[in-house]
């Protein structure tokens, strides 16, 4: 048995081989941030920072059953979502999500590798919008992955605030839309609670982008939440953190030097 004292997650995500993104990844953010991670794995792929050569949906039975399992044991205080490639997987995990009464869930609406695989069947961005957005504490799409979401094309900050209201209407409670990978205002946050519009802002690294950075960054959020952070000190200390990841890791995350 996990000790009362220590927080435990849960991260419901698909498996990387290279350890760089996904189900390992986030356990390796969660060990460092001293949360015990739990998972639930939705697909096993085969991928290194390079490339994804191949992924397999587990079946809908097993998803839930591993849901099962750790609900039954473990007092969860913060859920992540990671890879969620089909309509019937997002379906599942939604469901279980209602059935379990989760409300800290942080979703990272996993759309496409930086590779360009797609993680994501377009018919399954329809279900992600109406079943389980609605049900998140956050969600921190990249700036594509905001594209597809709101329907907007965005080419302004001013375009990203409308694409971020259009997001928060699906029923979230509030949006983060990530500009690392932007055209303009690249690191600089965009947050929208219905109430505020706030700019997290850090200092771009040059020249390093680390295959994971996604999952690093929404476990390191989900982390914090579940030690008691409330949403915007869990999203300062997160980005502070990922800064520190991707300056001081290796591609494959290795924490040693935070």
């Amino acid at each position: 048995m996990v000790p009362a004292r220590i927080p435990q997650v849960l991260t419901i995500a698909g498996s990387d081989s290279s350890a760089g993104a996904g189900i390992q990844a986030d356990l390796k953010i969660f060990q460092a941030h001293k949360v015990y991670g739990t998972t639930v794995v939705t697909a096993v792929t085969a991928q290194n920072s390079k490339k994804v050569w191949e992924s397999l949906d587990l079946p809908v039975s097993l998803i839930q059953a591993q849901f099962k399992a750790i609900m039954e044991e473990f007092n969860i205080k913060a859920v992540k979502t990671g890879m969620l490639s089909s309509p019937e997987i997002i379906a599942a995990v939604s469901g279980s999500i209602l059935k379990y009464q989760i409300k800290n869930l942080i979703i990272d609406p996993v759309m496409v590798s930086k590779t360009g695989y797609n993680l994501l069947k377009k018919e399954g961005i329809k279900t992600l919008k109406s079943r389980l957005l609605p049900l998140a504490l956050l969600v921190t799409p990249n700036f594509q992955e905001a594209e597809v979401l709101s329907g907007l094309k965005i080419e302004s900050l001013q375009t990203m605030k409308k694409a971020a209201k259009k997001i928060k209407d699906s029923g979230c409670r509030a949006v983060l839309i990530k500009t690392g990978d932007a055209p303009f205002n690249r690191g600089n946050d965009l947050f929208w609670d219905g109430k505020n519009f706030i700019v997290f802002e850090s200092k771009l690294i040059q020249g390093r982008s680390p295959h994971g950075t996604g999952c690093v960054f929404s476990a390191a959020i989900t982390a914090e939440i579940a030690l008691g952070e409330d949403l915007i000190s869990a999203i300062k200390k997160a980005k502070l953190f990922i800064s520190k990841a991707i300056k001081n890791a290796r591609s494959q995350w290795i924490m040693e030097k935070l």
